[in-house]
């Protein structure tokens, strides 16, 4: 992935960061609203703000290994997504909502440098 600037590898963190805490906000605002969750359970317990801290850690050093390893930037991404994965699949056996929730946060966050790569070619 090319990158036409180096402000980009200071900017896009912070919107997959604040991607990540928007998107998981609004889907459970989204979910009291419409009656699919009738409990406090899918808001910021001590295992979501774990899971949000460790979106965080992967986001930066993804952003240091793609700065390095700019023709690896997929590979890394995929690499990174898988991880982030991993960590949180062991909460969707107690929790399916918030666990596939933040799986499927996290991965499209993960992936938005791609997205912003690909709208700035056309």
């Amino acid at each position: 992935m090319k990158y036409r600037a180096n402000y980009f590898y200071a900017v896009i963190p912070v919107i997959q960061i604040a991607f990540y805490f928007i998107a998981y906000e609004l889907t459970n605002y989204l979910a009291h609203k419409m009656r699919y969750v009738y409990s406090r359970g899918v808001g910021w317990g001590i295992s979501a703000t774990g899971y949000a801290v460790t979106y965080i850690i992967i986001i930066f050093v993804l952003t240091i290994l793609i700065y390095l390893l700019k023709k690896k930037a997929l590979l890394l991404s995929v690499f990174a997504s898988i991880a982030f994965g991993v960590f949180v699949f062991p909460n969707l056996e107690s929790f399916p909502y918030r666990g596939s929730l933040v799986i499927l946060i996290g991965i499209t966050g993960i992936f938005l440098p791609f997205l912003f790569a690909t709208k700035s070619r056309s």
